[in-house]
């Protein structure tokens, strides 16, 4: 019933206290994002609005992008740095 509360609550909780890697940090972030459109979708099917769900899929679309252009970053990082870490920027 609440599971985009849940999904939202605990990749939050894995943000605060795995801030030291990266790529988790970008993990808990997506979910997060997950967790949102559960919510946003949820509300929609609940309300009878099919604003909720148009808006939950753009936003879908722009966090696959997102995803990309982080995923690459963080790829390009550790071919110039050699660690994920962020305690070593």
């Amino acid at each position: 019933m609440f599971m985009g509360t849940i999904i939202l609550v605990l990749s939050f909780l894995g943000f605060v206290f795995n801030r030291r890697n990266m790529m988790l940090a970008f993990m808990c972030l997506e979910t997060m994002l997950l967790g949102m459109n559960l919510m946003l979708l949820r509300n929609s099917v609940l309300f009878d609005d099919m604003s909720g769900s148009l808006f939950a899929m753009v936003i879908m679309i722009l966090a696959g992008v997102e995803s990309a252009m982080g995923l690459s970053l963080l790829v390009s990082y550790y071919r110039l740095r050699g660690v994920i870490n962020s305690y070593g920027m």
